[in-house]
C-alpha cells in the first residue's frame, strides 16, 4: 500500500495541489503505525500483553507520534515546494505555492503548527499533572520550543538558502522526536515498577 502510494505520489500527484504532500505525510505516519500493529498486537508473543495495563500507553504513545510524523513530515513538504517553487513551475506543478502563493503557504504551515503545538500542550499537561519532569521539559523545551523558533523563522525566511535552512531545522526537530522514544519508554519502566506492575 505504501509502495503503490508512493509510486502513484512520484508518477503524478507530485504535481497536484496538496494531495501528494498528504500522501507522503500519510505515509510516514503510517511506517509508525505499521511497526505498532505488528510489534504490539500481531506479534504472537505479545498476545498476552494485549489489553494489559502496560499496553494502553504503548498504543497512545504510537497514536501520538503517529501525529507528530504526519504534521512534521507536511510541514516539511510544504516548504520544501517554496523552496523548490522555480523548478516546479517548469515542471508544471500546481503545489501550494504555486497556486496560493508563497505567504499563503507560510500561513497554512503557522495553522498546522498552531494546531501541533495545541496538542502538544494538552499533552505535556498530562506530564505535569502526572510529575514526569523528565518528559515534561524535554516535550517543552526539545520539542516545543524549536517549532515555535521554526514558525518564527518562516516568516523571516525569503531565499531559497533561507528554505532550504529551515528543511533542514525540521530534520533535527524530527531527530529530537525520534529521541524522545527511548526517554518515554525509560520513564515508561519507571512508572511501571514504582506501580509494582
Amino acid at each position: 500500500c505504501i509502495r503503490d502510494s508512493l509510486w502513484f505520489y512520484a508518477s503524478g500527484l507530485k504535481k497536484t495541489l496538496l494531495l501528494g504532500n498528504v500522501i507522503v505525510a500519510f505515509c510516514s505516519a503510517m511506517v509508525v503505525i505499521l511497526i505498532g500493529l505488528y510489534e504490539v498486537t500481531l506479534h504472537p508473543d505479545n498476545v498476552a500483553f494485549i489489553g494489559g495495563f502496560k499496553a494502553k500507553p504503548i498504543y497512545q504513545f504510537l497514536l501520538v507520534y503517529t501525529f507528530f510524523a504526519f504534521v512534521t513530515t507536511i510541514i516539511r513538504e510544504i516548504i520544501k515546494d517554496i523552496e523548490d517553487i522555480k523548478g516546479d513551475e517548469a515542471f508544471g506543478s500546481q503545489s501550494l505555492p504555486i497556486s496560493k502563493g508563497v505567504m499563503t503557504s507560510k500561513v497554512i504551515v503557522t495553522v498546522i503548527v498552531i494546531g501541533s503545538l495545541i496538542a502538544l500542550v494538552l499533552l505535556l499537561q498530562y506530564f505535569y499533572r502526572t510529575s514526569d519532569w523528565i518528559i515534561f521539559y524535554y516535550g517543552t523545551l526539545a520539542i516545543g520550543l524549536p517549532i515555535l523558533i521554526f514558525n518564527i523563522l518562516l516568516f523571516y525566511s525569503k531565499t531559497k538558502k533561507a528554505y532550504h535552512r529551515l528543511s533542514t531545522y525540521l530534520k533535527l526537530i524530527m531527530l529530537l522526536g525520534i529521541l524522545y522514544i527511548p526517554l518515554y519508554f525509560y520513564q515508561l519502566q519507571v512508572t511501571f515498577k514504582a506501580l509494582g506492575v
